[in-house]
């Protein structure tokens, strides 16, 4: 969709089906009818946004490294496909002004195609443009959909009684039989047969005699074989397997096989003004850091630590918070790609890494800016881009200058200047509880500063909300945007810190902190690692808080969370990555301190021992031979009543 300030009218795209072969068409709505649907309800916008064309929705949250992966085979990579297909329309993409401006765009696409190298069908070209402009100009937008290729349901086809596969060994091709229509059989032989400490094997084997009537014969080159005297279907090994662990799960199967208790130890993982320039949503940003006057706590000690820096970005037109990062002791490209994180993901899912329920609808922006100005310094460089994120048009200020970025310089909190003797301020909060307070502040800026000044006659009209959130909203409802939308597994690997996780069979751990999560589970990872085995597992951390993490497994982004070793306060668990390893040193002195204690301990007990008996806490002498049974102990010392009972008779 384009519904941009200098065309009269807004164009959108649509993509569709058409015999099995994906297309696109452009269609234009007057600019005000346009936005009079959005407002009358009329025209919806849907509530969750794709990040990839319909035809590539297998691929939503993966890398180009993550989907070559699941090739068995490959000539050419997705990346020079994709490439290949971007050299064909990159002079549409830099004509992106003249397409939208022009009268007809189908007309105007057609007359490119004539002068293509190699020649191009219009239509093709039509639906890669599309899908190019529409996901974020990402390159991954314009692979081919080879994942779709052969996703048939065989059991509904008129093979499902053939057999296909690779060919037997010994007898070649299309031996034996379709296990299809024996599936139902071979799940009730299963829930007959299986028991603790059965094999598959053997399950297998007492199924082919007793369930599907199978007899023993030899073969011609001397071995025992199965067959069937009427020749009717029969699974082999294999087949049979393949039907039990995809109806039951291999989970099922191993318990049922080994036990609860055997499975769960041996098998199981372990638990005038600057904004007249602009007119939408995101087409300028700003970016600036800030050191808070008061230094935090140390998370240790009541000392000070380093000082908090927070980063944000701010949306030039309606001065909205769009994202908010942070770094701790100086500003860095971690800060700035902080920010961009939480600029690109929704704001509750955010609010989770900090442990602060935030509503959507309290802070409604989601999406990356295609264009953002910032000084010289980290928020300049590319570390300050992100991984593998394309950088968005930037724009450097002259040092030393606040006024060439005014709304996000405004947004700073205000400190008064002291003359005389200097002094610093230490926070009774630590850096993790000052962020949270950051966080909150944000949200609340967007509701309290005043920007009057930009309400427009008919944002007075219709009576918008003279705060940043009001004018976001008004503009938001009606398509006014250039947010690049962006999936959240692309934006943490991208913007945040990668690290490097240990895997044992005790878990998964970070200096020290264990991590753990149903998900993490699911993909396998844990089942792999070999008693007193330990890999290492990559994976992504938010630098200002690690109770939430992610991995990367199977090519997918996997969520993770930090463990207590007891029941207690979660709250514990909300630190800065850097302050982990001070943590590991920590325990690391508790634990040399109570080897210490303990042998200290043992020896003054023993000399107390010694003062008070007279002997060593050790003395005894061994004797050859076996030691007297416990009965006859019993035997060889009578007791008092027994002696008394003797004399009497």
């Amino acid at each position: 969709m384009s519904n941009r300030s200098d065309v009269s009218f807004t164009t959108l795209t649509w993509f569709y089906e058409n015999k099995n072969t994906w297309k696109a068409s452009f269609i234009r709505i007057p600019k005000e009818e346009f936005e009079s649907a959005l407002i009358e309800k009329n025209l919806i916008i849907a509530a969750t946004q794709p990040t990839l064309p319909p035809w590539l929705d297998a691929y939503q949250g993966e890398t180009f490294a993550g989907i070559e992966e699941l090739r068995a085979t490959s000539k050419k990579s997705y990346v020079n496909r994709a490439g290949d297909r971007y050299e064909q329309i990159s002079e549409l993409v830099g004509d992106d002004s003249e397409i939208h401006q022009a009268e007809d765009i189908d007309r105007y696409i057609n007359r490119f195609a004539k002068n293509s190298s190699p020649r191009q069908h219009p239509d093709r070209l039509k639906l890669w443009y599309s899908a190019y402009m529409c996901f974020g100009k990402q390159l991954i937008a314009l692979i081919p959909p080879f994942r779709n290729i052969g996703r048939w349901l065989r059991e509904s086809s008129k093979h499902a009684s053939q057999k296909m596969g690779r060919p037997h060994l010994k007898k070649g091709k299309s031996y034996g039989h379709s296990a299809i229509p024996l599936a139902d059989a071979i799940e009730h032989a299963y829930l007959k047969f299986a028991k603790l400490a059965e094999p598959m094997t053997e399950i297998h084997r007492k199924a082919l005699t007793k369930v599907f009537g199978c007899k023993t014969r030899m073969s011609e080159d001397g071995h025992e074989e199965f067959f069937h005297p009427q020749n009717k279907p029969f699974p082999t090994y294999q087949q049979f397997r393949y039907r039990v662990v995809k109806s039951f799960g291999l989970p099922a199967v191993q318990k049922s096989k080994l036990g609860e208790t055997r499975y769960r130890t041996k098998v199981a993982a372990n638990e005038g003004r600057f904004s007249q320039s602009v007119a939408n949503l995101y087409e300028q940003t700003e970016s600036e850091c800030n050191y808070l006057k008061e230094l935090p706590k140390k998370l240790l000690s009541d000392e000070p630590g380093p000082s908090l820096v927070v980063a944000k970005i701010v949306d030039v037109v309606s001065s909205h918070v769009l994202g908010i990062g942070f770094s701790y002791g100086a500003e860095d490209g971690d800060a700035y790609r902080a920010a961009l994180f939480c600029a690109a993901v929704p704001k509750s899912y955010f609010g989770r890494l900090f442990g602060l329920p935030i509503d959507d609808n309290n802070w409604p922006s989601q999406g990356l800016p295609p264009s953002q100005i910032a000084d010289r310094g980290p928020g300049a460089s590319t570390r300050a881009h992100g991984k593998d994120a394309a950088p968005p048009i930037q724009g450097i200020t002259p040092s030393y200058s606040g006024q060439s970025k005014p709304t996000v310089e405004s947004a700073h909190p205000r400190a008064v200047v002291l003359e005389g003797q200097p002094t610093f301020v230490v926070s009774k909060l630590n850096a993790i509880e000052l962020a949270r307070r950051e966080v909150l502040r944000v949200m609340g800026d967007n509701y309290v500063k005043d920007v009057s000044s930009r309400l427009t006659p008919e944002m007075i009209k219709e009576c918008v909300p003279a705060n940043p959130n009001g004018i976001f909203n008004y503009l938001n409802s009606r398509g006014r945007t250039d947010a690049i939308p962006v999936a959240v597994e692309t934006a943490i690997r991208n913007f945040l810190k990668p690290v490097t996780f240990k895997l044992n069979r005790d878990g998964l751990w970070l200096d020290g902190f264990r991590f753990d999560s149903d998900a993490a589970r699911k993909t396998g990872l844990h089942q792999k690692v070999a008693k007193g085995q330990t890999i290492e597992v990559p994976g992504y951390a938010f630098p200002m808080a690690v109770r939430i993490a992610w991995i990367e497994a199977n090519g997918k982004v996997i969520e993770v969370e930090s463990m207590l070793p007891i029941r207690d306060d979660v709250s514990q668990l909300y630190i800065p990555l850097s302050e982990l390893p001070a943590y590991a040193a920590k325990l690391r002195e508790l634990r040399a301190n109570q080897r210490e204690n303990a042998s200290a301990t043992r020896a003054k007990y023993e000399s107390i021992h010694f003062e008070e008996t007279g002997t060593q806490w050790d003395a005894s002498t061994r004797k050859l031979g076996a030691a007297p049974s416990r009965a006859r102990r019993k035997e060889s010392i009578p007791t008092a009543g027994k002696s008394e009972g003797r004399k009497r008779a």
